[in-house]
């Protein structure tokens, strides 16, 4: 915290001095580390002034340079403050998702109807929150060669039918033509 509030008094010097593309590149870098590191602006309101005097003590600078330091340095801190928010809302949106899916999933698995029923809506729920076109669940066999399928669920529209059986012969994953995302996920199950 220290460090930015030096660095800042370095850049408001260096603006006093020459108003460059340089020190606004700095100055740009600035409000990002600001941002980044949790500054509120009231922090820093305090180091510029704290800069602003200690410039103002040596009996160099003007009020237009100061000024202008400040705006470029506030004006980057406010872009990275505004990425950072938008960010975390769709992080939040995410997991507020993710959340809403297990909660879902809780409810089926909890109800009354068969493992079968219950595997192909919980495959639906998660089709629909990851990017993934179709879903399987699998099982293996009793000698354990071979894995047997328990249910599946696909995007609406996609059209592909996973294998009943498949074995160390055969491909376990589809491969069309077109790129499509596939996942398959296997269980061991005893129903």
């Amino acid at each position: 915290m220290e460090d930015l509030r030096k660095q800042y008094s370095s850049l408001l010097r260096d603006y006093h001095r020459n108003d460059s593309e340089n020190h606004r590149s700095r100055a740009a870098d600035l409000g990002t580390a600001f941002a980044a590191e949790g500054f509120l602006p009231a922090d820093i309101a305090k180091a510029h002034q704290q800069a602003t005097l200690e410039i103002e003590r040596n009996g160099a600078g003007s009020s237009e340079q100061a000024v202008s330091c400040l705006a470029d340095v506030v004006f980057s801190y406010g872009l990275a403050s505004q990425e950072s928010t938008a960010g975390a809302a769709q992080e939040g949106s995410r997991q507020s998702k993710i959340l809403e899916a297990i909660q879902r999933i809780a409810e089926t698995l909890s109800g009354r109807a068969s493992f079968t029923d219950k595997c192909e809506a919980v495959l639906k729920i998660l089709v629909d929150l990851m990017p993934a076109d179709l879903a399987t669940l699998r099982r293996p066999d009793e000698t354990g060669e071979k894995m047997i399928l328990v249910s599946y669920a696909g995007k609406p529209g996609f059209e592909y039918e996973p294998p009943v059986v498949v074995s160390n012969q055969r491909p376990i994953s589809f491969q069309p033509t077109f790129p499509i995302w596939l996942k398959t996920l296997f269980c061991n199950s005893s129903n």
